[in-house]
Formats: C-alpha cells, structure tokens, sequence
C-alpha cells in the first residue's frame, strides 16, 4: 500500500511520523512537506528519501499533485488548511482520505471554538494585545502575518467545510475530539474514527528522568493564550505556594502574549516565576520540567498532550479544565487526574503527592494509551482499515 502525507512544516513533527509509518513493512510512505519556506524546507530535509517539499501556493494547481494522486493508495491529511481542503477536493473518489487532526485546525470550526477557550482575563489581555501600538518592525510584521491568516482562513473555510464532507476517516489525540465533531456537523461529517500517533510512550515521553524529583509547579505549554495562563496564575496566587517555583514553558508561540505572562508570572511570584523561553533537547527538556511535581493546564480544549502525559507518567499530579477532552479521556479510563475547581478549592490537600497505587494505575492507563505496541499495533490496524475500505467501495 502506498501512502501520500500532507504534513506542515513542523520539523519534528514530520521526522517522528516518517519513523512510525516507516515502521510498518507493509506500506511505502511519501511526505508533502507543504510551506512557503520552500528553500528552507528542503535545506533541513534534504537527507530524507521520502520526504518531499512543495510551494504551498503552487502545489494544489500542479502536475507534481496529479503524479502523486495517481501514485498512492491513501492521502492522510496532517492538521487540516485551505491548502489541504483545496487538495482534497482533487482526490479521485475512489481514494481514501484521511484528516489527522492537532486540535487547533479544528476547534475553531466548532460552536466552543475560538474565543470561547479564552477565560475572561485572558479575553481581556488578547483585546489589549490587539490594541497595541508603538510596534517594532518584527511585531508590525508578526500582526500582519496574523491578521492575513485570519483573512486567508476566513476565505478558505467554504474549501474546508467541502474537505470536511469528503473525509473518509478522521484521527485525533483523543477520540472525544471526534465524538464533539461528529455531534456539530451531523450528517456533513461521515468520517469514521482511526488512529494516527505521532509518538509512544517509551520513544517520546520517557527520555530524561524516570520520575518527578522536584515540589515546583507546571503551568502550561506554551505561548499561546488558549493556555489561560492568567486564570491558573489567580488560582496559584490565592494558595500557600512555600518555595515551590512556578515554571512556565514559552519557547514557542506569540512574542507579545510571552511577554505579557512573563511580566504577569513575575509580578506575581517574584523570583519564584521561572519561564522557558529556549528550546531544549527532548532529554533535556524533560528533565528540567520533571523538577515540577504538579501540572497545571488550563486549555479548554486538547492542547499541551505531550506535557501532561510525560508528567502524569512520571508520577506528578496533574490539575486540567474539566471542559478539556485531555481530562475526560484520561477521567473516564480510570486515571488520577484533578481539575482546575479541585485546585480551587482543595486546600492544604492540593499539594499531597500521588500515592504509588495512583502513579501505577496512572501507566497503565498511559500505557494502554500511547505505548509503543499500542503505537506499532495501530499502524497495522490504520493499514488494514483502509484495505477494508478498498475492499468495501469495491463491493
């Protein structure tokens, strides 16, 4: 079976997915690196035989588009765009398509979407941020690029809504995700539920210490304000902290909205507020936040996955939004999981640790999820239904 990847330019991203499809002998895989940074693009790939980068612009449009339709067995959409709607819209319909959706392409197509995962105060400080004035060239040219992709997603979305109803099978992080999308578009949304994962337990989440060493506290995973940062730095403020630090990963996402939690974080805690603004080696990463024995995310929708699995595995204790479909699927398998009104209220208790029944029950639920057979076993799973799907269009 052979297999066409559209995948954004998400260096990582791509190099661990072309692992694990690779892992499967049964199937050839090619990636569609799909971005405007084209020279770029290639310099960083180009040790990798079957990944291929494409103009963004250029490549719904093209010949090379047309070769690849007509080469392989099943398109598997990562992160759905215009681009990839326009795309999609070109596959034969004797193809299978599959949308292997992050969260963020498609939260914003729902009624919950959007500015309803902004607290209040974070609602507020985005206004503001909004309203800025006296930009720098790189901040005049950053809110260009934004406001342009708001124009260019807001022309794209009839595309998007037409993808969406051609979709053959439908992947997300957690399949919650899928049941919310299935409830809003109804009949439009014909999709049957699959798995794409992009790592293991063992391979992602594992390197660096076995377990959480430090009593600091872990408050969300990056620069962007669907974290609601200001909402879990009130609910921290109102504790009795000790010396417990507060750290905050903001290596990536918006400049401006980094600055303004970091101000934020250090008028609140001091010295005591630790932000990460560089990248890290994965191993190096991971050590450094295993400092922290507790974990506070306030996404109200399936972000920051990655973080909360590697510190639930490792034995923190782990406080979500209870709206967020990362805590509903880990609640609902029996896991050790609090939320954000337990940390509210809890008192003293707040801070007890794990007993190790919970940390051990807590694996297993993480094992079952995201191990490593698990992960190999859902890609011949993913294989077989699709030659199912074959078998069935032909029947």
């Amino acid at each position: 079976m052979k297999i066409l990847h559209l995948v954004p330019y998400e260096k990582k991203f791509v190099l661990v997915a072309a692992e694990i499809f690779d892992s499967c002998k049964e199937i050839e895989n090619s990636f569609r690196v799909i971005t405007a940074n084209v020279s770029e693009a290639r310099n960083f790939f180009a040790d990798q035989k079957n990944v291929r980068v494409v103009n963004k612009l250029l490549y719904p449009y093209s010949k090379a588009l047309k070769e690849d339709l007509a080469w392989c067995d099943c398109l598997v959409v990562h992160f759905m765009d215009g681009i990839k709607a326009k795309v999609i819209m070109c596959v034969p319909d004797h193809l299978p398509v599959v949308w292997s959706g992050w969260g963020g392409d498609y939260y914003d197509l729902l009624p919950q979407g959007g500015g309803n995962l902004f607290g209040d105060e974070t609602q507020q400080l985005v206004k503001k941020l909004n309203r800025k004035i006296g930009w720098t060239t790189p901040q005049l040219i950053q809110k260009f690029k934004n406001i342009a992709r708001v124009v260019i997603n807001h022309a794209y979305a009839p595309w998007i809504k037409k993808a969406i109803k051609r979709v053959d099978y439908f992947s997300a992080p957690f399949p919650e995700d899928f049941d919310l999308l299935r409830a809003y578009f109804g009949n439009d949304f014909h999709a049957a539920y699959t798995r794409v994962f992009y790592g293991s337990v063992e391979r992602t989440y594992v390197p660096g210490v076995d377990s959480v060493y430090g009593n600091n506290i872990l408050v969300g995973n990056s620069a962007t304000a669907s974290n609601n940062h200001l909402e879990v730095f009130k609910i921290l403020s109102q504790l009795d902290l000790g010396d417990r630090k507060i750290v905050a990963p903001l290596s990536y996402g918006d400049a401006d909205y980094r600055a303004a939690i970091i101000s934020h974080g250090h008028a609140l805690f001091g010295a005591r507020f630790q932000p990460i603004v560089e990248f890290m080696p994965l191993d190096q990463y991971n050590t450094f936040i295993a400092q922290c024995s507790m974990v506070v995310m306030g996404h109200r929708r399936q972000q920051g996955g990655g973080n909360t699995v590697t510190q639930l595995y490792k034995g923190a204790k782990v406080f979500l939004d209870d709206a967020s479909t990362v805590y509903q699927y880990l609640k609902n398998r029996g896991a050790f999981v609090y939320t954000l009104h337990d940390l509210q209220s809890g008192g003293a208790s707040v801070f007890d640790s794990l007993t190790d029944e919970q940390k051990r029950k807590n694996r297993e639920v993480l094992e079952a999820y995201a191990g490593n057979e698990v992960v190999l076993r859902s890609v011949r799973d993913f294989v077989q239904q699709i030659r199912l799907h074959g078998v069935n269009k032909n029947a």
